[in-house]
């Protein structure tokens, strides 16, 4: 069977429990044999390795949702062999999704890459020989409550900002800058940093590095929660 992926267009779904099935990676990975051929149930258990009468049990779920079809049956002594077949692509809008699922899914995406954020920032910090030993965690009291920060100590004066930033140091930076804007000038800031991202992109250098760049608005209660003190 072939089992190369064509170039037929995403079949939208419409439906909030069909949609859960497919952004769930533990459901949908029993749907992915049949989105890459024509498959008997039997053949999908062994690819995916569970047991064929719960393939089956799944497969009558994932029909019932207008995920997969039946193609055709294969005669054979006794009961024929039924195949399925399930689009290639599928296209979730966010729209079906209530606003709860959506942020767990926008979650779940972004979360693998800030960990390598982190563990990339902490290896800087821990390896560093200038610049950021000079740094430390800077807590303040205010109207709202505590703030934690990276900061200079209070006797480096600005110089060890210079170097972290300006200077030789592990080239790095972890900042949230809770900003005050128009729409308008919200646009501007995001088309100069998908400039920029574009500009490097570019780039084939031996190391590697992750850059993640975030534009959001907040809603008011969320400012005075997170936002600037």
């Amino acid at each position: 069977m072939d089992d190369t992926p064509s170039a037929r267009p995403a079949v939208t779904v419409r439906e909030t429990s069909a949609a859960t099935v497919l952004l769930d990676p533990v459901r949908r990975r029993n749907l992915e044999p049949f989105m890459r051929a024509e498959r008997s149930i039997s053949e999908a258990a062994r690819e995916v390795g569970v047991p064929v009468k719960d393939m089956a049990y799944r497969v009558k779920r994932f029909a019932a949702l207008g995920l997969l079809e039946s193609t055709r049956e294969q005669p054979r002594g006794g009961r024929a062999i039924r195949f399925y077949r399930a689009p290639e692509q599928f296209f979730v809008p966010f729209a079906v999704l209530p606003e709860p699922d959506l942020e767990e899914m926008v979650d779940a995406l972004v979360r693998p890459l800030q960990t390598l954020a982190v563990q990339g920032t902490v290896h800087a910090m821990v390896s560093a020989e200038e610049g950021l030993v000079d740094w430390g965690w800077l807590l303040q009291l205010h109207e709202q409550g505590v703030s934690v920060g990276p900061a200079p100590g209070p006797d480096a004066g600005r110089e060890p900002f210079e170097r972290l930033l300006l200077g030789e140091a592990v080239p790095m930076l972890l900042s949230w800058a809770p900003l005050r804007l128009t729409r308008e000038r919200a646009r501007e800031l995001r088309q100069a940093l998908v400039e920029v991202l574009l500009r490097f992109q570019a780039d084939d250098g031996p190391e590697p590095f992750i850059l993640g760049l975030t534009l959001a608005p907040l809603e008011e209660d969320l400012w005075s929660e997170r936002g600037e003190p």
